[in-house]
């Protein structure tokens, strides 16, 4: 396991997670490309899963799971109230709601990006509705003839 991955493995175990929670908090429909970080020896997460890391978790220290240097945990990423330094039951509550709202802002980007992707598919289909109309509209009984929308019952002279 590359030096990256067990990183991040030791911060999903920090945050008790599991692959699977970790993939579904990072809004992916399938946890293969995290199952896949920790099953192929020399596998590397790819830029688009550092930044989705780095967009969910918030309280990661990204240059300690690039390159191992400073703390796991942003030093600012935690203000425990008096009293509260170990991170009791309101602390955890706290990052509970932090993490679902990072969780909704994903949700909504992907949302809105898959709303866009859902408006340009209805356009093609629309162009190529009316490219259908205009060819049906070309189609006479004098372009098909002895094509494969021939009439029945007459027979090419020959």
């Amino acid at each position: 396991m590359q030096p990256i991955v067990r990183r991040l493995d030791a911060y999903i175990k920090y945050r008790e997670l599991n692959p699977n929670r970790f993939s579904e908090m990072l809004g992916y429909a399938s946890p293969e490309k995290i199952y896949r970080l920790f099953r192929e020896e020399n596998a590397k997460p790819g830029v688009d899963i550092l930044i989705d890391i780095s967009n969910i978790f918030e309280d990661l220290n990204m240059q300690w799971v690039l390159t191992g240097k400073g703390e796991m945990l942003k030093k600012e990423a935690v203000s425990c109230p008096p009293g509260q330094q170990g991170g009791g039951p309101e602390v955890q509550e706290y990052l509970k709601c932090e993490e679902k709202e990072r969780l909704i802002a994903a949700q909504q980007g992907h949302i809105t990006a898959l709303e866009r992707l859902i408006e340009e598919k209805e356009k093609r289909v629309q162009e190529k509705d009316f490219i259908i109309q205009e060819l049906r509209k070309k189609i006479t009984p004098e372009t098909t003839r002895g094509g494969p929308f021939k009439e029945t019952g007459r027979r090419k002279a020959g």
